[in-house]
């Protein structure tokens, strides 16, 4: 399977710094995994897909004007509503023990927001990791660098995988109460 890595630029660590700001903010509402407005789910009648979660897996919710809301947990299979836009997350942070925190080892964190959609009555899987590249440190060493990779795919009827198209996004905040997601200018291929 192939993951599509993304930028570590300046855009980058904004959209960080964004969805770090955001999880704090979760965090301060709820000990839950949901928090604020819920996606809402499809009803039997409404068409959807599956989509088939992972541990850190969210969807994010927004309002009229744009402005986050809410997210919800999506850990698990669940249904989404086919032919609207979808805002997914994936957030997982590693390292983060206490023995790490004694040592001064930097937990890696891995978060990356984008959107798709939903077509009638496919299955998707939400996929991400952090995978280490080769990469060289200031004196010319090669060292492993972290990569958070984030992406989906759809599984076909005869069981195999594709790639599903995604826009990846930054978190941008329009006034002091809201934070609205905007596509990143150098969208990974």
């Amino acid at each position: 399977m192939s993951f599509s890595p993304l930028q570590s630029d300046a855009a980058n660590m904004q959209t960080q710094h964004s969805l770090v700001l955001l999880s704090l903010l979760s965090a301060l509402l709820t000990a839950c995994q949901s928090v604020g407005v819920q996606y809402r789910f499809p009803t039997a009648m409404e068409p959807s897909a599956e989509l088939q979660g992972k541990e850190g897996g969210m969807i994010d919710t927004f309002d009229a004007e744009g402005c986050y809301v809410g997210r919800t947990s999506v850990t698990d299979k669940v249904r989404l509503r086919a032919g609207d836009p979808v805002v997914l997350a994936y957030e997982v942070v590693l390292n983060a023990s206490t023995y790490n925190t004694i040592y001064n080892v930097p937990p890696i964190t891995c978060t990356r927001l984008f959107s798709f959609i939903p077509q009638a009555n496919a299955r998707y899987v939400l996929r991400g990791d952090i995978r280490y590249v080769n990469g060289k440190n200031l004196f010319g060493k090669t060292i492993a660098i972290p990569s958070c990779e984030a992406g989906l795919k759809q599984r076909l009827q005869d069981g195999a995988f594709i790639d599903v198209p995604v826009t990846y996004l930054g978190l941008q905040r329009k006034r002091w109460n809201c934070l609205q997601a905007s596509p990143l200018l150098d969208n990974p291929p």
